[in-house]
């Protein structure tokens, strides 16, 4: 039976910086996604703050808009592309994933 010292292990955590430096297209291609999940996703609360000020006007649309589902939102998402053609420049999953998060915020 060995009764000697137990060895403590030590945890080391190492970080590391990266810095990234964009060419001016990607600069623009990042802002331009930036400002088209921003565009979607503040469209998504206006049109919710409405039905809620005025919920006599909630079946009027095309669809049955509801914030607390996720698949109305990627739908609305899809009909604000027909509407403003510059989303479809942008890329089409950081425009879902901002109709997602918005969703996810009533959870």
């Amino acid at each position: 039976m060995f009764m000697g010292n137990k060895t403590e292990l030590k945890v080391v955590n190492k970080s590391y910086k990266y810095r990234i430096y964009p060419s001016f297209e990607q600069q623009y291609l990042i802002y331009r996604n930036i400002g088209a999940s921003r565009f979607v996703f503040n469209q998504l609360k206006g049109l919710s703050d409405f039905q809620y000020k005025y919920p006599c006007y909630g079946g009027s649309f095309e669809f049955n808009f509801n914030p607390f589902n996720k698949i109305s939102c990627i739908n609305y998402s899809k009909l604000l592309k027909d509407c403003f053609n510059t989303l479809y420049e942008s890329d089409a999953q950081s425009i879902q994933q901002a109709s997602r998060d918005y969703s996810q915020g009533y959870e």
